[in-house]
């Protein structure tokens, strides 16, 4: 299952990180390319993010002892934040030593390109990435990082008030406000768009407003959704949901639900190597099973063989 992401779930989970690790002492970090997994590990947890298309979510461990092969960075956690209307987490760490330079961690959750990148100094150089990706925005090691241009969508700071909400849905038919909203207007999304649309225009301007308005994080819930258990800080109009302490306890919660399970807290030690081992060791023994299998399934018939050597017994004298 992957969680579908939207800029205000990003803000409000980004809240959520803050009031958890913020000050946290982080030890090293894993940038597993071939899992898509990014893993903090701090002092004091781990925070496992899974940045796979198919399966991303975030949880919190406890704390493990960092592996051979993790990237050793001592550092301190200052913030967790997210730019206003986008779907990005960023880590911003003060790193230990003389003349350490700045470092932050960007977790992007844009559709179908999830990565993680670590930059360093106010320039924002790449030093390592996740998966690397080309075009209009280069991901790769030595570029500098940029965020994606801005969505020029109206309200980013919760200024839209009802008659700038009414000038952009009111004469656009009913069928069609929907994509009109989540063009136009910041921090809406195919997520909330119903919510925001129903059952009129004031009261989806008036949940809008409530919602960006909301400084702490929310009323976090696992929504039951026709795509899935899906995390919110909020509960949708019309849908099912089941709250949770905080929306890191619903991103648990919806991925269990849906089946992927949690990660075990031993495997968090195991280094991605000696996984990859494992699993090459995995399928070579699967493949000689396989062929195992065959030769038994087609040897010769043991009755018949059984039959010959009863002739001969029989007939040895001759």
């Amino acid at each position: 299952m992957a969680i579908r992401w939207d800029s205000l779930l990003v803000r409000q989970l980004a809240r959520s990180l803050d009031r958890r690790l913020s000050g946290a002492q982080l030890r090293a970090l894993r940038l597993d390319g071939e899992r898509r997994d990014l893993v903090l590990l701090f002092r004091e947890a781990a925070l496992v993010w899974r940045l796979h298309p198919t399966r991303s979510t975030v949880l919190l461990r406890e704390a493990v002892e960092p592996a051979e092969g993790d990237l050793r960075l001592r550092a301190r956690l200052r913030r967790v934040d997210a730019p206003p209307d986008e779907r990005i987490v960023r880590f911003e760490l003060v790193a230990r030593g003389k003349g350490a330079d700045a470092v932050e961690i960007m977790v992007e959750l844009m559709g179908n390109q999830l990565n993680a990148v670590v930059t360093e100094g106010t320039d924002r150089v790449m030093r390592h990435v996740l998966v690397r990706r080309d075009g209009p925005r280069t991901i790769a090691v030595g570029h500098r990082w940029s965020p994606p241009d801005p969505t020029g969508r109206a309200g980013v700071s919760g200024d839209l008030d009802l008659d700038g909400w009414r000038s952009l849905l009111e004469e656009i038919p009913p069928p069609q406000r929907r994509r009109t909203l989540v063009r136009s207007v910041a921090w809406s999304s195919p997520i909330n768009a119903d919510s925001l649309l129903e059952p009129t225009l004031e009261a989806g301007h008036a949940r809008w407003k409530e919602w960006v308005d909301h400084e702490g994080e929310g009323d976090p819930c696992v929504v039951k959704s026709d795509r899935g258990p899906q995390p919110y800080p909020f509960p949708l109009l019309g849908l099912q949901a089941a709250p949770a302490a905080d929306l890191l306890a619903a991103l648990e919660a919806a991925t269990v639900e849906a089946g992927d399970g949690a990660l075990p807290e031993p495997a968090l030690s195991v280094p991605p190597a000696l996984l990859a081992r494992l699993d090459d060791a995995i399928h070579h023994d699967e493949r000689r099973l396989v062929g195992l299998q065959r030769e038994l399934d087609d040897r010769e018939d043991p009755e018949a063989l059984r039959s010959v050597g009863d002739l001969i017994l029989a007939r040895f004298s001759e």
